[in-house]
């Protein structure tokens, strides 16, 4: 639940500052803030499917999410350490969080 609330924050952060920011500064904001988006999105994507009856490729699955974080937390750092804004620091916090939860997923996968 902490992942979603702070995406909704990181997003939400980016669109209040959307016309005083440079066009730079728009498009890799954009760019770092989606890895995690995306990363959060398969993960409850997948989690309610499973709920419903369907099977997934775990280990697939776990893999692309962790690999998803992983250039999330990269990108979302330099973003972070370039323009130095606080939902993009907001951004890296939770792709390390999803980072950690795909990583722990894919070692307990069978």
């Amino acid at each position: 639940m902490k992942d979603k609330i702070g995406k909704v924050f990181a997003w939400v952060g980016l669109l209040l500052g959307w016309r005083t920011e440079d066009n730079r500064i728009r498009i890799w904001n954009t760019v770092a803030i989606s890895f995690p988006t995306l990363a959060t999105l398969i993960a409850c994507g997948v989690l309610a499917y499973v709920q419903w009856g369907g099977r997934v490729d775990t280990l697939r699955v776990y893999g692309e999410g962790l690999l998803i974080s992983l250039l999330g937390v990269v990108l979302c750092f330099v973003v972070s350490l370039e323009f130095r804004r606080w939902f993009s620091a907001l951004a890296l916090v939770v792709s390390t969080w999803m980072l950690l939860l795909f990583g722990l997923m894919a070692s307990a996968a069978d």
